[in-house]
């Protein structure tokens, strides 16, 4: 039975993680032949290995495809996006930052009807606190889960659907906004006596005993990473172990003495006891803490183990680690959509694999002890490369950081914890002087960590990282070599990933990137690339250049070789100039005050570039609008040729048609986004372009492309993408002849990156 159970499983877990590069939902009559071939096998092959696998690989099939179906059997309704709508909700999550207040809510009323769908809406200036547990009535304004696609930046939107969120939006002022049912559960009341101590420690005592990290500001994040401690400040598998332990030395000391007032005779049940007894203490912290998804993991894998040490029965590690990940995915499957699942089995993947390569016999204290270093050592440089991958950098001073943080938060902070809670339900004074006394402790020790200098890499991701992890991991299976080598290894490989980075390709390319609403589109010809825009930076200090740009230029290594043009100054194209300079990305900028007019040219590899407009006396006269003296670039290889007009409007175009240049190109950026003040009838027949790119955000509230600006591109047979609905385009243009034009189109949705989680 447990050979069966583990090959299921095996099927079930490969076929779970699978969904998630599913380009398309199974239908209901997919899976209907999903569930007869499952019931065939059953019968036909009731004990072979391989029939089993294939059963475990079925069911996970349709198990994904019914999560799948679920998650989108409530749709907001179309005549409701972005209208206020009215909400009843319970607080899943919240997060505060400086003026925002950020909730996850668990929606159950939503225009006076029932439902039952999670949403993320931010609040700004709320003059009413809410918290994490409470029920609440709010008036929203909702649009459908998304976000902006591109290669190499964070995935937002696919964030959004591994925490299973359907909508995001933002809380309007009103009266019906209001408080319905307070907080009064354990958790709210331990949160509050913490918030009665030193404030100083407050935050890191929420974020490690209660995993309520909702006070952590942007420094705060900026610190744990920087460091590579953030894991430690995410209730894991280390604070279970801790937990349980903690427990179980309780429950035997409990047992023992109740054994000897009561004269009770050991037996079967007694024996058992305090085993049970400990995991039930383990999954009230869990509850505790409000059920969060890595503490789930954890104590569904204490679970197993103490399952399996009860009924006396023998399992290998690597198959009850399997046996783990297949429960994890059958409670929580979104959670293969997001990274933390991948980061916490990828690190027990490495401890079982330490130990059976470092296995040995250890008869003294100072053996021990040497191996236990050693495996930390190991383990500390490999999680430093896997979350340098998800987060697109190299933080070196984390490595050592590690060294000497992990044992301190596991068998210092985590037990003083344990018994401060313990303390704080049952003696609220003293637990209030332990809570103190640790509170102090732990922000002694962030300001210490805050004082190490940490010197970084941009690194790219999912390449250089992972074939340096895996080259390390062929290495270590080779018993031959001895660990003195592996360190060297592991050094060395770590160096030579910030020089590691793709090659260009030999076809010159326009990418445009979705910046949201705003614009930025690279040109590459060969190992030259020409950066037009940079898309905007926004209210928390953030920019696309820093998200979105600056990865991308870093995969490609096209820092040092990328001239920087602003068709001009908005912020939509203009934001992110002051990050891409500050941090030596792109050193050279062009702008209609810096000489990006009419007249001015250079070359991009064998691209010609030719500015169109303004003229040099519009800008000093400064007689147009901002938008009307976006420079105007015409780029072209002699055959294929590019128009990219920024956001001029109907006055600049006239203007342009009134000159003696030739206007026509293949490919167009839109003017000002198909704006109803741009690409007029003339303008749209002059350049007449073969494709049209419109740079808008979703649902922005211009409702740019206006549908008349499209139907006269559409009346030209244009063929149309738009950034909100088509993510990252890239177009490849091939030597080609006057009768042969070839322009190869990608998109981010349906070429680069379709997924069935990001219908439209």
């Amino acid at each position: 039975m447990g050979n069966a159970l583990w090959m299921i499983a095996f099927g079930f877990t490969l076929a779970s993680l699978s969904a998630q590069f599913w380009p398309f939902l199974p239908t209901a009559f997919h899976c209907l032949l999903l569930l007869i071939t499952i019931l065939l096998l059953i019968v036909l092959f009731p004990k072979n290995n391989y029939s089993r696998s294939f059963l475990g690989i079925l069911l996970g099939v349709l198990w994904m495809a019914s999560v799948g179906h679920s998650y989108y059997s409530w749709q907001l309704p179309k005549e409701k996006i972005k209208k206020n709508v009215i909400i009843e909700a319970s607080i899943v999550d919240d997060k505060y930052a400086e003026d925002i207040h950020k909730f996850i809510l668990d929606v159950s009323v939503f225009d006076e009807k029932p439902v039952s769908f999670y949403a993320k809406v931010n609040g700004y200036y709320l003059y009413q606190r809410f918290e994490k547990g409470q029920k609440v009535r709010l008036c929203v304004r909702l649009s459908p889960a998304h976000g902006l696609q591109n290669p190499f930046a964070f995935d937002y939107w696919r964030w959004l659907v591994s925490k299973n969120i359907q909508a995001t939006g933002y809380i309007v002022k009103c009266d019906d906004n209001e408080l319905l049912i307070p907080t009064t559960n354990l958790s709210y009341r331990i949160r509050h006596r913490l918030a009665q101590g030193t404030p100083q420690g407050e935050k890191w005592l929420n974020a490690i005993l209660l995993a309520d990290r909702s006070k952590l500001n942007e420094a705060d994040w900026a610190l744990l990473q920087k460091t590579g401690v953030a894991h430690l400040f995410t209730l894991s598998g280390l604070h279970m172990a801790v937990v349980y332990m903690l427990c179980l030395w309780l429950s035997k000391w409990l047992f023992f003495t109740f054994r000897r007032l009561v004269r009770w005779e050991s037996g079967v049940l007694l024996a058992n006891a305090p085993q049970l007894l400990a995991l039930l203490f383990a999954w009230g912290f869990v509850s505790l803490c409000g059920f969060p998804l890595t503490l789930v993991r954890a104590a569904i894998a204490l679970s197993l183990y103490v399952v399996i040490v009860l009924r006396n029965h023998s399992m290998q590690a690597n198959q009850g680690a399997l046996l783990v990940l297949a429960g994890c995915l059958f409670v929580f499957p979104l959670s293969s959509l997001g990274i933390s699942l991948y980061l916490s089995f990828f690190a027990v993947f490495i401890l079982l694999l330490l130990i059976w390569r470092f296995q040995g016999p250890a008869h003294t204290f100072w053996q021990k002890c040497l191996n236990l270093v050693r495996l930390q050592f190991f383990l500390s440089g490999f999680m430093m490369l896997a979350t340098g991958s998800v987060f697109q950098s190299l933080h070196w001073a984390s490595f050592l950081i590690n060294l000497f943080a992990i044992p301190f938060v596991s068998f210092v902070v985590v037990p003083l914890g344990c018994i401060t809670l313990l303390m704080l339900m049952s003696f609220p004074s003293l637990g209030n002087t332990l809570a103190d006394m640790l509170g102090a402790m732990l922000h002694q020790f962030m300001m210490l960590l805050d004082s190490v200098p940490t010197l970084s890499n941009s690194i790219v991701t999912f390449s250089g990282v992972w074939l340096a992890l895996l080259f390390l991991l062929v290495v270590l299976m080779i018993p031959g070599i001895r660990y003195r080598i592996h360190g060297l290894l592991f050094v060395c490989l770590s160096i030579g990933l910030s020089l590691f980075s793709l090659s260009s390709s030999d076809k010159w390319q326009v990418k445009v990137f979705d910046v949201g609403q705003g614009s930025s589109m690279l040109i590459q010809s060969g190992k030259q690339a020409m950066l037009v825009d940079t898309g905007p930076s926004y209210r928390n200090r953030n920019s696309a250049a820093e998200t979105i740009i600056s990865p991308f230029l870093t995969a490609h290594k096209l820092t040092k070789n990328t001239l920087g043009v602003l068709t001009h100054l908005d912020n939509d194209h203009a934001g992110g100039r002051g990050f891409l300079s500050d941090n030596r990305i792109v050193q050279r900028w062009l702008s209609p005050y810096e000489g990006c007019v009419k007249g001015a040219h250079w070359k991009v590899g064998k691209l010609d570039v030719k500015v169109l407009w303004p003229s040099e006396n519009d800008v000093k006269n400064n007689t147009l609008s901002e938008n009307n003296l976006s420079c105007v670039m015409h780029i072209t290889d002699g055959n294929i040729s590019v128009l990219i007009p920024g956001d001029i409007e109907k006055a600049a175009e006239n203007q342009l048609l009134s000159s003696d240049v030739d206007l026509h190109a293949d490919i167009l950026i839109a003017p000002h986004h198909g704006s109803k003040t741009s690409s007029t009838a003339p303008w749209v027949n002059a350049v007449s372009p073969q494709y049209v790119v419109f740079t808008n955000g979703y649902l922005n509230r211009w409702g740019f492309p206006h549908q008349e600006v499209v139907r006269r591109y559409r009346n030209i047979d244009s063929v149309i993408y738009t950034t909100a609905e088509d993510g990252f385009i890239q177009f490849s243009m091939s030597d080609t002849t006057d009768d042969n034009k070839k322009i190869d189109v990608e998109t981010w949705f349906d070429d680069m990156n379709q997924r069935w989680y990001k219908s439209r």
